[in-house]
């Protein structure tokens, strides 16, 4: 979104209740940033198949989200302070569609479970 700082402002996504798996956004608030840096979430409601957010935006430019955005060098981070730990391991599972590691972070012990 862009011009509308300090605006209040209602967005509608009226085809969510269309999505794979609606009862998700039940409780859902979604994600929003003014520099792509910090990142919080905000008030959103769900009802009729309507996704409704209303938030007033802090900077000239403001970012949505489903989820805050983790870019591969984060990821990479991530990975690498976890195998610094002797509270969990990492390991590779494989390569996704475009060629990079999948990794599994594996962290305590007992039956090992993936959805």
């Amino acid at each position: 979104m862009d011009g509308v700082r300090d605006e209040a402002c209602t967005f509608r996504i009226i085809n969510a209740g269309e999505t794979s798996y609606p009862n998700a956004w039940n409780g859902y608030r979604v994600c929003t940033s003014a520099d792509r840096q910090v990142w919080t979430r905000v008030d959103t409601s769900f009802e009729d198949g309507v996704l409704t957010i209303e938030h007033r935006p802090e900077g000239q430019m403001q970012w949505y989200a489903y989820f805050a955005p983790h870019t591969h060098e984060q990821h990479l981070d991530m990975l690498s302070a976890v195998q610094a730990s002797d509270l969990a391991r990492v390991d590779r599972l494989g390569a996704t569609v475009d060629g990079r590691d999948l990794h599994r972070i594996r962290a305590g012990e007992g039956d090992l479970q993936f959805w």
